[in-house]
């Protein structure tokens, strides 16, 4: 009985639907711009982070990059030996830079990890419509 009411109403919905909105292609055309606006406005406001992965040596609680980085770092980085079984995501007090190396000190030194590590950071914040659009996918 309830199982006969769902059926019709389903039934009733798909008349409506084919009554109103595809048989009248002014309303058809228009719930697809709609549709297509709020889906690139959607995107639009969608932030994602462009980071940047880096080798380098830690000690104690400062890492060694060997590559001069030109972008600022934000204040945050993680870093890793192996990504599949822990990253540690440490704040970052100074950033020098010397004989083309840089030099990240962190707050703190991050646990059980120490020689050679990769290191992570946010060099910018992207909208995804200019992830999938503009730049298409991973170039800079």
């Amino acid at each position: 009985m309830l199982g006969n009411k769902i059926k019709d109403n389903r039934k009733r919905w798909q008349y409506l639907f084919v009554k109103y909105i595809i048989k009248s292609p002014i309303l058809y055309y228009g719930y697809l711009i709609f549709f297509l606006i709020f889906i690139i406005f959607v995107a639009n406001y969608i932030k994602l982070d462009v980071r940047e992965t880096l080798p380098g040596v830690l000690m104690d609680n400062q890492i060694i990059l060997d590559k001069r980085i030109k972008t600022p770092i934000d204040d945050e980085i993680f870093i890793y030996k192996d990504k599949s079984q822990s990253v540690w995501k440490e704040k970052v007090l100074n950033v020098n830079t010397k004989n083309g190396q840089t030099y990240l000190t962190m707050q703190n030194k991050a646990n059980k990890l120490s020689g050679n590590v990769t290191v992570e950071f946010v060099t910018e914040k992207r909208t995804l419509i200019h992830i999938l659009f503009i730049k298409v996918g991973g170039g800079s």
